[in-house]
C-alpha cells in the first residue's frame, strides 16, 4: 500500500491511506466545497456520540472555542440533530482533538499560514493546523463531512491535507448605492467563512453616500449620506466579527472620482466648488472628481486616513481610483496652471499625481495602497496593489504590482456559477500577449457585488450561493477546478445553498418574503415555480427607457434626488442564476447524449408538467396584483408555459415512437429562438447592446427565460442534430 510521509501531526499516518481506502468520496452523501488539495477516503464511517468531547491545544484557543460552538450550532441547524459538546483538557478522552502549532496574528494578515490536516478514523477526528486560521478552515471542512446514518450523525473515514491556492479570496460588498445594513454584512461573513473566503472588501464611499461615521470630518456622514451609515462601534464590531472567522476587512474610500458625497459635505474639495450637488441626482454615469491640485485636499485626507486606519487594522487600504471623468479638470484654469507649473503633461498624469499622494499618505500610516486598474501608470509606485476589474489585457507596467483579479467575477453581471468557475484568473495578458510575469503577481480572486440593483431586501440573493463557485476557484488547485465536472459542481452548490440557509443566510427567505409581498401567502408557491424558470437580465434597469430616466434624471420623473432608486419588486426577488433551471439543463444535456434512460426522461417531464400545471394558479395571482400585472408578468408566464409544453411534447413523441413533423419542429425552433438572450460580456458598448433590445417587450428585455436552453437541447435532438 502506497504511503506518503509528509505531515507532522499524523506522522506517516496522514495519506498513508486506510485499509482498502476508497479512491473516490461517497459522492451521494458528502459535498465538500471548496475541494481540498489532497483527500484519501476510507470505506467506513464513524458515528458521532451524543456527547461530543473536544480537546484544544495551542494558540488562540478562545477563537477556536468560539468556532467549535459555531460548528455545533451549524451541524444542529442543518441536520436537525442536536449535539452536546464538552470541552476537556485530556486528549485521550476527546472525540475531536484540535492542535494549533502557533497562535498566528490576532487579526488575520495576508500570507498567514492557512493550511490544515484533518483525519477521521475509528477513534474519532483530529485536526492539526499551523495557526488558528487553519483550524477554523478545518472545522468548516469537518462540518461539511457530517452525514446522516440512520438515526445518528456520522463522519466518513478520511484523511485530508489542505491549503489554499491563493492567499486573497475576497468578496466586495458595496454598501453605498443602496444601504446594506450591519446584519446583512455579518450574514455574508458567516457564509464567506463557510466556503473559506478570507477578505471582505467593503466599499464604503461613493457618489451616493459616505457610509462611515467620522469624528474628524463629521459632515461626511451628516451631509454626505442619506442618514444611514455605520457608526464607529459598528465598524469595530464587524471587523472583530470577521477576524473571529479568519476574515480580513479591506475598506474602500474611492477617490478622486465617485466622490460627490465628499463634495456635498465639504465643497472646498470639489473641482467645481460653486456647483450644487445632490446625492442621488446622477448627471450621467460618472461624477465630477475632487480637485487634486489643492494642498488642502491632502491635509483633509491625512486627517481622515489617520482616523480610518484606527478603525480598520488591515494593512491594505483600497483607494478606488476608477472611472474618473476628467472634464471638470479640463475646464479649470487653476488646474491647468497647476499642471503647467509642475510639469504634469496631461490629465492622466494628474490622476497619477493624486494617486501617488493618496498612496503616500497611506504609506505614512503603515498601509499598503490598492486601487482599481484605472490607476495603472508608469509613475505608479510598485508597492501599490492593482485590482483588475474590466480587462485581462493590462499595460506593460502591471507586472510591477501585486494584482487581485475581479474581471470575470462580477456578481452583478449575472453570469452563471459555471461561467465564473471556468474563468482562469491567471489568463492575464500584457499588451495582447500572455504574461507569466503578471500571473506570478496575482494574489488572488475577488467576487464583486455592486448594489445599483441590490438593497437589504435582496443582497443575499445577489451574492449566494453563486459566490461559492468563486470561492472554490480561489481555494482549490488549478488542476482540481479545471477538471471538476459541471454536474458535480452544481450538486455541491445546491448542498451549500441549503447549508447557508441553515446558517442564517437569507437568499431563500428574501425571495419568499418578496413574493409574499406581491401575491400574499397563497401566491408564494405559484410565484416561486414561475421564479425558478426566470433570471434577471444583466443591468435590466438599462433595458427600460423610463427606468433608465428615473435612475439618471430622477427629478424629471418625480423621483427624489436624495433617495436611492427603488428596485423592481418582482425582478429583484429572482436568483441571478436559477439552480433548478441549471440542473434541468444538465439533465436534458445528459438525456440528449443518450435516450436510454426512461427514469431521467420521466424526471424531466415531471418538471415541465409542474410548470404547465402552475399556469392557471400563477395567472390568478398575477391578475390580482397591480405590480405583477403592470410589469407584464403574465407575458412571462405564458412564454414559460409554452416552452415547457414544447418539452413535454418532444418527450411524449419520443416515448411513443412518433416523430414530430418538420413544420411543427420549425414552429418549436421559432418559439425557442424568440426567447433567446445573449450572455453579458463587459465591453464599452454594453449600453448600446441594451438599447438595441428596445424593440422587444419590456418583460423579455428585463428577464431571461432560464429553462429555454433545456428546451433548445430537446428541440435540437428532435431535429436530429
Amino acid at each position: 500500500m502506497h504511503r506518503t510521509c509528509a505531515v507532522v501531526l499524523f506522522g506517516c499516518s496522514i495519506f498513508a491511506g486506510f485499509a482498502g481506502a476508497a479512491a473516490e468520496p461517497p459522492i451521494d452523501r458528502v459535498a465538500l466545497l471548496p475541494l481540498p488539495r489532497q483527500v484519501a477516503w476510507g470505506n467506513e464511517t464513524w458515528r458521532l456520540p451524543e456527547r461530543f468531547v473536544v480537546s484544544l491545544r495551542g494558540g488562540r484557543l478562545d477563537r477556536i472555542e468560539r468556532a467549535v460552538e459555531r460548528w455545533q450550532r451549524a451541524v444542529s441547524a442543518s441536520t436537525g440533530r442536536s449535539i452536546d459538546v464538552e470541552r476537556t483538557s485530556d486528549p485521550q478522552r476527546a472525540h475531536l482533538k484540535i492542535e494549533v502549532a502557533r497562535p498566528g496574528p490576532a487579526t488575520p494578515e495576508l500570507g498567514s499560514d492557512e493550511s490544515y490536516q484533518l483525519r477521521v478514523g475509528s477513534a474519532g477526528a483530529s485536526i492539526y493546523a499551523a495557526t488558528s486560521v487553519g483550524a477554523l478552515h478545518a472545522l468548516q471542512t469537518l462540518r461539511q463531512l457530517v452525514i446522516r446514518c440512520r438515526e445518528r450523525l456520522c463522519l466518513p473515514h478520511v484523511e485530508i491535507r489542505d491549503e489554499p491556492r491563493f492567499p486573497w479570496r475576497g468578496l466586495m460588498i458595496d454598501a453605498v448605492r443602496h444601504w446594506i445594513p450591519p446584519e446583512a454584512v455579518e450574514r455574508s461573513l458567516d457564509a464567506m467563512a463557510a466556503v473559506k473566503m478570507n477578505v471582505l472588501h467593503w466599499h464604503l464611499s461613493d457618489d451616493q453616500s459616505f457610509r462611515v461615521e467620522s469624528l474628524v470630518h463629521p459632515e461626511l456622514h451628516r451631509r454626505g449620506s442619506d442618514g444611514r451609515y455605520f457608526s464607529q462601534d459598528q465598524i469595530r464590531h464587524i471587523v472583530a466579527f470577521a477576524a473571529d472567522r479568519g476574515i480580513r476587512v479591506v475598506p474602500e474610500f474611492d477617490l478622486p472620482g465617485h466622490s460627490r458625497s465628499w463634495q456635498i459635505a465639504y465643497p472646498h474639495l470639489a473641482s467645481r466648488p460653486d456647483k450644487s450637488y445632490r446625492l442621488y441626482a446622477a448627471e450621467g454615469i460618472f461624477s465630477d472628481p475632487i480637485d487634486p491640485t489643492k494642498e488642502s485636499v491632502y491635509t483633509f485626507l491625512t486627517g481622515l486616513v489617520e482616523e480610518l486606519t484606527g478603525l480598520f487594522p488591515d494593512r491594505y487600504f483600497h483607494m478606488g481610483g476608477d472611472e474618473v471623468d476628467k472634464s471638470a479638470w479640463e475646464d479649470s484654469d487653476s488646474i491647468d496652471a497647476f499642471m503647467e507649473k509642475n510639469g504634469i503633461a496631461d490629465h492622466d498624469a494628474l490622476q497619477a499625481h493624486f494617486v501617488r499622494r493618496y498612496a503616500g499618505i497611506l504609506r505614512d500610516h503603515d498601509r499598503i495602497a490598492m486601487g482599481w486598474n484605472d490607476i495603472l501608470h508608469a509613475d505608479l509606485p510598485p508597492d501599490v496593489a492593482v485590482h483588475v476589474w474590466n480587462t485581462m489585457d493590462l499595460p506593460s507596467s502591471a507586472p510591477r504590482h501585486p494584482l487581485v483579479v475581479s474581471m470575470n467575477y462580477y456578481l452583478d453581471h449575472m453570469r452563471s456559477a459555471e461561467s465564473h468557475y471556468r474563468n482562469d484568473p491567471l489568463a492575464l495578458q500584457i499588451e495582447g500577449a500572455p504574461s507569466p510575469e503578471a500571473a506570478d503577481r496575482v494574489l488572488g480572486i475577488e467576487a464583486a457585488s455592486w448594489s445599483e440593483l441590490v438593497d437589504h431586501t435582496n443582497v443575499d440573493i445577489a451574492i449566494w450561493p453563486r459566490s461559492a463557485a468563486i470561492a472554490e476557484r480561489s481555494w482549490s488547485t488549478e488542476e482540481t477546478t479545471n477538471g471538476a465536472s459541471t454536474s458535480e459542481l452544481y450538486r455541491r452548490i445546491s448542498v451549500v445553498s441549503e447549508r447557508l440557509e441553515a446558517l442564517g443566510v437569507r437568499h431563500v427567505a428574501q425571495r419568499r418574503d418578496g413574493l409574499r409581498a406581491l401575491g400574499g401567502e397563497a401566491g408564494v408557491v405559484p410565484l416561486s415555480i414561475l421564479a425558478d424558470t426566470l433570471e434577471p437580465t444583466p443591468f435590466y434597469l438599462l433595458r427600460d427607457w423610463s427606468a433608465l430616466g428615473r435612475a439618471f434624471a430622477p427629478s424629471l420623473f418625480g423621483e427624489s434626488p436624495d433617495a436611492p432608486f427603488p428596485l423592481q419588486p418582482f425582478t429583484s426577488t429572482l436568483a441571478y442564476e436559477s439552480l433548478p433551471a441549471a440542473r434541468l439543463r444538465l439533465q436534458t444535456a445528459r438525456l440528449r447524449s443518450g435516450w436510454d434512460d426512461p427514469a431521467l426522461a420521466d424526471a424531466i417531464r415531471r418538471q415541465f408538467a409542474r410548470i404547465t400545471d402552475n399556469h392557471e394558479p400563477v395567472m390568478r395571482i398575477i391578475s390580482n396584483s397591480e405590480v405583477l400585472a403592470g410589469m407584464g408578468a403574465d407575458q412571462l408566464a405564458r412564454a414559460v408555459r409554452d416552452l415547457a409544453a414544447i418539452g413535454i411534447e418532444i418527450l411524449d413523441a419520443h416515448r411513443s415512437g412518433s416523430p414530430l413533423g418538420r413544420a411543427r419542429l420549425a414552429e418549436m425552433t421559432d418559439i425557442v429562438e424568440e426567447h433567446r438572450s445573449e450572455p453579458f460580456a463587459y465591453t464599452s458598448d454594453y449600453l448600446w447592446f441594451s438599447l438595441g433590445e428596445m424593440f422587444r417587450p419590456i418583460p423579455f428585455r428585463q428577464h431571461t427565460i432560464a429553462i429555454r436552453p433545456a428546451i433548445e437541447d430537446l428541440v435540437e435532438f428532435a431535429r436530429g442534430r
